[in-house]
C-alpha cells in the first residue's frame, strides 16, 4: 500500500529549485518512445518529488531500483516537460533482454 506521506520519486533539491520547480504541482514526462505522462510533485519537509504518478511511468517503461535515468526539462512553462532518459539497466539478465535482434 502507497504511503502517500512519502514520495514515489524524489528529486535533486538543486534541480528544484534552480527551474523553479517549487511553485508547480504538476509536470509533464516523456519517455524514450515519446509518451508523455501527467505526474504530480509536493514537498514533505526538505524534500521535494513526484508524488504521483511516478509508479505508472517505471512501470510503463521497465525501470526497477538501480536502474541510472537522467531528467532533463525540456519546456519549464506553466506546466514543465522533462524528457527521462535511461542511462542504465542495474540487472545483465534484463539489460540482454532489451538488446535488438539484428539478422
Amino acid at each position: 500500500m502507497l504511503n502517500w506521506d512519502k514520495f514515489e520519486q524524489y528529486l535533486p533539491m538543486d534541480f528544484v529549485k534552480s527551474n523553479g520547480l517549487m511553485i508547480r504541482s504538476e509536470m509533464i514526462l516523456i519517455d524514450e518512445k515519446q509518451r508523455s505522462w501527467s505526474v504530480w510533485l509536493g514537498r514533505t519537509g526538505h524534500q521535494f518529488g513526484i508524488k504521483r504518478g511516478w509508479t505508472q511511468f517505471r512501470n510503463a517503461n521497465g525501470i526497477q531500483v538501480g536502474d541510472t535515468y537522467k531528467f532533463e526539462l525540456i519546456n519549464n512553462g506553466t506546466i514543465p516537460i522533462a524528457h527521462v532518459n535511461i542511462l542504465g539497466v542495474k540487472d545483465a539478465n534484463r539489460q540482454a533482454s532489451q538488446k535488438p535482434l539484428t539478422g
